[in-house]
């Protein structure tokens, strides 16, 4: 049997024990993890991610050197977890994986997708998994759709351990709440995700909205153990029409410049992958026989050595494929507010003289704008013959491994330099026909739906030119922030009357670069006729309907032409067989 004064001691530890234990739970130590990788593979040249705690810092978070790095940091339980960033020279090689105390990745970052500079990301760590908590993750919204009907659709996930079994949803749009809808009969467990759909469309007009997603009433019961993270919204711009985004890319190079063959390698490998006018490669020269003063000078502003390119004059990225590949890739899914198309071309053949109508149209009413139109003049197949046209090659010999074009070739085999008399350079930006920032004043500052905008450009080719070489590239560039908007590239040789011809019978020859079957597709029965690049006809075929196939195996690689006839009238195609 205790005393009193044994009881009053207890009770004393008691009271001690759950203060101290208070203390010393909140102060419970886990493992943040950071896994880290870079697609260059030479470090995350001076970025970091730096891991607070309030104003202490846990820890730093950086690859020194390679391509992958992991780092754990320890975190206390139950605090908010801040993310600082601090961007190196090539942020955008950097992707990271943030895993929390628990193992759930609290936020993924992949190539392209670098944070700005500075506090990113706030989390609540925890070093638990007991309790009950439902996280809204994500919000599957584009920041441009079209006007009309809108799915709204989230992710959560259960970040604890019992089960999920019914939750809420609302969504308001500028500030109006949707019908609640609850779903139920579900069974979601600890780090599971669940995509829904709230089953009521959102009506979306022209101009921008804000559009909030909520889920609430977990399992029936209310809030969960963290309802901070149950909420979601986004700014949406709506516009009449969606407009495909052709992306540009120029990058800075130069036959002095050892490292730049993979410049050369990374545009041509692009123009021969994509093929459907979304890729626009162009190579800016600087320091040798190819370079445009201007071109070089706007350029400069971007990059800091060579080789270096700059996408639609917004952010910089190595010209090798591993990055510039994705780089394309994302910046293709944007939705552009404008779109500017070649409508009319002649070229006088023996004057040189080229006249080409460009028409600009936008997908919503916008005032206050400024854009300006950029013609540029691209030609492949360049070549010279003086020791200042030798493409200097730090590849040679394979000290940094291989450097293999699309056609096969590895310039770790070739010599350092590779000699005049064996360079083609292509892609080659030539001229610019209005300067660095194009021509302003063209388009209205207010500018209409519907309304085509049309501009005549005049220039006269000089006759150093090869004309089947050149490609007219038309800029639409936002002035106010220098930013290429779209473009479109055409072919000087390239006949619109003749595209015409082909697109109202339909006919298309697939895969194109092939490797020999070549599948027709067509509404009218058609003659086929294969020209070599010397003019030479070295096949024939009558009678192609669609769905025949024809066989170009025995062809040597290289560019063909099929010449399309149904007997009134013919088109041409270019076709690669490799």
């Amino acid at each position: 049997m205790k005393t009193m004064n044994q009881k009053i001691i207890l009770l004393l530890s008691l009271t001690s024990l759950l203060i101290f234990g208070q203390i010393s739970f909140v102060s419970a130590q886990c493992d943040i993890t950071i896994d880290m990788e870079d697609s260059y593979g030479d470090g995350w040249n001076g970025a970091s991610i730096k891991v607070y705690d309030g104003g202490t810092l846990l820890g730093t978070a950086t690859i020194g050197s390679g391509s992958s790095g992991t780092a754990t940091i320890s975190a206390p339980d139950l605090t908010d977890i801040s993310l600082v960033w601090t961007a190196g020279s090539y942020p955008e090689e950097c992707s990271f994986t943030v895993t929390n105390g628990i193992g759930i990745d609290v936020y993924v970052c992949e190539f392209l997708e670098d944070p700005d500079p500075g506090e990113f990301y706030v989390f609540m760590n925890v070093c638990s998994s007991v309790g009950l908590d439902v996280n809204l993750i994500d919000f599957i919204l584009a920041p441009k759709v079209v006007a009309g009907n809108l799915e709204i659709t989230g992710i959560i996930r259960s970040e604890r351990d019992t089960p999920i079994t019914s939750f809420d949803v609302v969504y308001s749009l500028d500030g109006t709440n949707s019908a609640v809808y609850t779903f139920d009969n579900l069974d979601i467990a600890f780090n599971t995700t669940f995509e829904f759909t709230h089953p009521e469309l959102a009506q979306m007009e022209v101009g921008e909205h804000t559009i909030e997603l909520t889920v609430e009433n977990i399992n029936g019961a209310g809030v969960d153990d963290d309802p901070n993270n149950n909420a979601l919204s986004a700014e949406v711009l709506c516009v009449n029409e969606i407009f495909s985004k052709n992306v540009v890319y120029e990058e800075g190079t130069g036959t002095w410049c050892g490292y730049c063959p993979r410049g050369l390698v990374g545009l041509n490998t692009m123009a021969h992958n994509y093929t459907d006018g979304s890729w626009i490669g162009i190579g800016v020269h600087n320091g040798d026989p190819m370079t445009v003063s201007e071109y070089d000078q706007g350029i400069g502003t971007f990059i800091g050595g060579y080789p270096s390119g700059v996408l639609n004059r917004d952010k910089v990225y190595d010209p090798g494929l591993s990055t510039l590949e994705p780089a394309y890739l994302a910046a293709k899914q944007e939705i552009p507010l404008g779109k500017i198309e070649i409508t009319a071309k002649t070229w006088d053949v023996s004057t040189g003289d080229i006249t080409l109508e460009a028409t600009t149209n936008f997908a919503m009413d916008l005032t206050g704008t400024s854009y300006n139109l950029s013609l540029i003049i691209v030609e492949s197949g360049v070549t010279g013959s003086t020791s200042a046209w030798n493409q200097a090659n730090y590849y040679s010999g394979g000290g940094y491994g291989d450097l293999i074009d699309w056609d096969g070739t590895n310039w770790a085999n070739l010599p350092n330099p590779v000699l005049a008399k064996d360079m083609v350079y292509n892609h080659v930006g030539r001229v610019l026909v209005n300067g660095w920032d194009g021509i302003s004043g063209i388009i209205p500052a207010d500018v209409v739906y519907g309304t085509p905008y049309t501009h005549e450009f005049t220039y006269t080719l000089d006759s150093g030119f090869n004309p089947d070489e050149v490609d007219l590239v038309v800029l639409l560039i936002d002035a106010t922030t220098g930013i290429i908007v779209n473009a479109t590239q055409m072919a000087l040789d390239y006949d619109l009357a003749v595209d015409e011809f082909i697109s109202e019978i339909g006919f298309n020859a697939y895969p194109n670069p092939t490797t020999g079957l070549l599948n027709i597709s067509t509404k009218e029965t058609v003659n086929l006729s294969l020209i070599n690049n010397i003019g030479q006809v070295v096949y024939r075929k009558a009678a192609i309907e669609n769905g025949d196939t024809i066989d170009l195996s025995n062809f040597e690689s290289g560019l063909y032409f099929l010449n399309i006839t149904n007997g009134a009238q013919s088109g041409m195609k270019k076709i690669i067989i490799k």
